[in-house]
């Protein structure tokens, strides 16, 4: 199921990065447009580092490498920036220390 999912999201994640970096190409360092640009790729690139962990997590372990360490904090905070809007929209106020 998780693989499925993250197919489905991968695909279009692909053409929002991809096309923003093509778009970026055409903005002159530093101007609004290329900031927004900036915005989203980088938004993007997160998304799909969140939907590879999902995978990862997915998969059955039949390695014999160790577990490796994880950035928890970073972990977490990927997590809420998914979830701020839904909370948003339910009238959930979440409010998460990390450091």
């Amino acid at each position: 199921m998780a693989a499925a999912v993250a197919h489905q999201i991968n695909n279009p994640l692909t053409t929002i990065v991809l096309d923003t970096e093509l778009l970026l190409l055409k903005e002159a360092p530093g101007s609004k447009n290329a900031e927004i640009l900036n915005a989203i790729s980088w938004a993007g690139k997160r998304a799909a580092g969140v939907v590879r962990r999902l995978l990862a997590s997915a998969r059955p372990n039949t390695s014999t490498t160790p577990p490796q360490p994880i950035n928890v904090v970073q972990t977490v905070e990927e997590i809420l920036t998914l979830v701020h809007s839904y909370l948003n929209r339910s009238s959930i106020a979440l409010v998460a220390q990390t450091a």
